[in-house]
């Protein structure tokens, strides 16, 4: 096994600390060589959110980084996976929660929890999003 350690080179590199908070879009660009990329958007924060005193507030949403990546880095890619300088750090401990539709409700209301990113293609009930 290798002791290498996997850089994403499309994250930011300025020292901070980036949170995955939603993937998106797969994309094959036609008629080119070019690899398989899926859409990541990150958003920064004031520290290491895997730490326990941790609080959401920390997070910089107006930041927001968008960026593709080759699909060959998809196993790192999880909701809440923490980066610095594109390099994998840890994991933001997060509760599971269910959501149950009912079938005769009329629209179905989705909590806004599980609402995709804005301009978002992803569907909401297999995506969730920070």
């Amino acid at each position: 096994m290798s002791d290498t350690v996997a850089r994403i080179a499309e994250f930011p590199n300025d020292d901070r600390y980036w949170v995955i908070r939603w993937i998106d879009t797969y994309e094959v660009v036609s008629g080119r060589t070019a690899t398989p990329s899926v859409g990541v958007i990150l958003i920064p924060t004031a520290n290491n959110p895997a730490l326990k005193n941790f609080r959401s507030s920390s997070f910089n949403f107006e930041e927001e980084c968008q960026c593709r990546v080759h699909v060959g880095f998809i196993p790192l890619l999880i909701l809440g996976s923490i980066f610095k300088n594109g390099i994998f750090v840890g994991r933001i401990e997060a509760e599971t929660r269910t959501v149950t539709l009912r079938k005769n409700e009329s629209p179905y209301q989705i909590p806004e929890s599980v609402r995709p990113a804005p301009g978002s293609t992803s569907n909401p009930l297999t995506c969730m999003a920070i």
